[in-house]
Order: C-alpha cells, then sequence, then structure tokens
C-alpha cells in the first residue's frame, strides 16, 4: 500500500499499522487523506476510526512523540514524561534498595526517549547500565560498584527532563566543521580536517585522572571548543568522541 500511495505522490510514512503523512498545504492534504482512506477500504482493510486522524491537524501523536509541524519541533507526550518522574521519585526514594529489573524500567524509559532528547539519554545514564550489568539476578538488589553516581544520574533527569524535552528540527543543518575527539587518563586530544588538520592535545594531571571516563570525555570536548573557538564563527559543527 506504501508503495502504492507513493507512486501516487503521496508523502507517507508508515510503521507496521501506525502511519502518518505529509503535505505543503490544508487542501492538498484533505485530498491525499481522502484517497489513503478510500484505497484502505477498496483493499478491503477495517479502519480503526477511534484512532485514526484523517483530518488535517499541525500537531499529532506518533510512535510515542509529538509531531508538531507549525512550530517544526518534537516533543515526548507529558504523560511519558510523568511516567517516568513517578519512577524516578520512586527509585530514588528506595535508593539503594532496588532492583535491577527495576532501574531497567527506569533507564529504557529514558533511553526510549532519546530521538527527542538526544545523545544525552546515553551519556547519563552510563553509571545505571554499569549497576545492571552487575547484578547477580534480576530480581535482587543491586550491589552498586559507584552508588553515588548512579543516585547523580537519576537525579539529574528529575530535575532536567522537561527542559531537555523538546527537539527543533528547523535549526539542524549539515555540519559544516566535524571535530574528532578522544580523552584517557592520562590526557587529551582532538583534530579537524575540514579546519586545515588543527588539532590539540593536552596532558592530564592526577585529579583529571581520577575522575569518571563521561567527564573525561565531556572535558576533551570543552577543551576541544575552546582551542578551536576563533574559527568557528558561522559554522556548523559536528562533535565525534572516540
Amino acid at each position: 500500500m506504501v508503495k502504492y500511495w507513493r507512486e501516487n505522490g503521496i508523502d507517507v510514512v508508515l510503521y507496521l499499522d501506525d502511519g502518518f503523512g505529509m503535505c505543503t498545504d490544508k487542501s492538498k492534504c484533505i485530498e491525499d487523506s481522502n484517497f489513503v482512506k478510500k484505497s484502505l477500504e477498496d483493499a478491503g482493510f477495517l479502519i480503526n476510526e477511534g484512532k485514526s486522524i484523517f483530518s488535517p491537524v499541525q500537531s499529532l501523536e506518533w510512535l510515542g512523540i509529538v509531531w508538531n509541524a507549525s512550530e517544526f519541533s518534537l516533543v515526548i507526550p507529558d504523560r511519558r514524561v510523568n511516567d517516568l518522574r513517578v519512577s524516578l521519585v520512586s527509585v530514588i526514594g528506595r535508593f539503594p534498595n532496588i532492583t535491577a529489573r527495576t532501574l531497567a524500567q527506569v533507564v529504557g524509559k529514558i533511553i526510549s526517549m532519546a530521538p527527542v532528547i538526544g545523545n544525552v539519554a546515553r551519556i547519563m545514564t552510563k553509571f545505571c547500565y554499569m549497576a545492571i550489568e552487575c547484578r547477580t539476578e534480576w530480581d535482587k538488589w543491586l550491589l552498586f560498584p559507584c552508588p553515588y553516581k548512579v543516585l547523580s544520574e537519576l537525579h539529574f533527569w528529575f530535575k532536567n527532563i522537561n527542559s531537555l524535552n523538546i527537539k527543533l528540527l528547523g535549526h539542524y543543518s549539515k555540519s559544516h566543521v566535524v571535530i574528532y575527539s578522544d580523552a584517557s587518563g592520562k590526557g587529551a586530544g582532538a583534530y579537524s580536517v575540514e579546519l586545515d588538520k588543527k588539532f590539540f592535545m593536552k596532558r592530564g594531571n592526577f585529579s583529571e585522572a581520577q575522575e569518571s571516563s563521561t567527564w573525561r570525555e565531556l572535558k576533551a570536548i570543552e577543551l576541544a571548543l575552546i582551542s578551536f573557538k576563533n574559527v568557528f564563527e558561522g559554522k556548523t559543527l559536528e562533535m565525534v568522541h572516540r
């Protein structure tokens, strides 16, 4: 059906039995909507009228994300955000007496929001993942290798999920400059091919070596941005950490 619709000039995407289409104006949207609905009926499909939207709208929820055409943005619905916050309150209140299954459920909710909140979903769940991997059984209390780090990540999400909950698609463009960075306990470095192969290196001190790998990765990015700041003006950047 999708191939047939696209052959007839309809911009549509389908995931299993859930899909949506896009048009540049309301009249064309109505025309395409009627075409899709009639073709489904002609093919013998039973349409769930209660869950279907065949009238043009500028904001709808699809695959657990609110797609807003007027603001050109993606947002996680309030019900999902509230569900995560309730889970965080419960886990933080019982910490450290929680099971691997309980923590994995919370982390899973965070990761499922990555299409909107971005890579921070994985960066700020590293210690939670580490704790889950240290489990002996799914339903026994966890023995945390770094309990304060896990608790810090949980507090981070409780405090910041609302402010992170938007992705403005109109602000995205092809990167002009790609910067590659890396860090270890001994130091950090970065380079960019586009900037006449500019690079920087910095040896780490003892206190920096004691920090987490996440901290060192973020520090390498910060140092790269500071080192190359004079040639960034008017350019779109992409950071790649090795």
